[in-house]
């Protein structure tokens, strides 16, 4: 499966507003829920929380991958977010995080399925020239090509 598969345009954000790791964690639940109408915010922002509680998904150079399972939701939603001053997110490296792809499944969702869109994700953004790419873009519709196009050379 591939990401573009579980993204669309709607569910890119490229200006957070938040300065703290909860915050994010409840504005993207907000973003994403206004997106994808399907998803309950107050859920989705919970379970996020909880999952970060649990272990923080920031893995290092600034991208954290927070991951939940949903019961309610039918299909698998990724969204993508995006902080430039960056934000304390608890990272490996104990650097700022400012990119944050969300991906979403159903409880249902097979882990092979779950751990593939999470590789394809970390191979992307582990990339140092995409990162400063994605910092560095416009808007959500070029933030967006430029994941499509990267999934793409998968």
């Amino acid at each position: 499966m591939k990401i573009s598969e579980c993204l669309e345009k709607n569910s890119v954000f490229p200006e957070l507003v938040s300065t703290t790791k909860p915050d994010v964690l409840r504005e993207i639940s907000e973003k994403v829920a206004k997106a994808v109408p399907k998803l309950n915010v107050q859920r989705l922002s919970e379970t996020l929380v909880e999952r970060e509680g649990m272990c923080s998904t920031a893995i290092d150079s600034g991208v954290a991958i927070p991951h939940v399972k949903l019961l309610d939701i039918p299909d698998i939603t990724i969204a993508f977010a995006r902080s430039k001053p960056g934000i304390d997110f608890d990272s490996l490296d104990g650097e700022k995080t400012h990119l944050f792809a969300v991906l979403i499944t159903p409880e249902n969702c097979s882990a092979e399925t779950r751990i593939t869109l999470l590789a394809r994700i970390s191979r992307i953004l582990g990339q140092d020239d995409v990162r400063s790419k994605l910092v560095a873009s416009g808007e959500a519709s070029e933030i967006y090509n430029l994941l499509v196009e990267e999934d793409e050379k998968l």
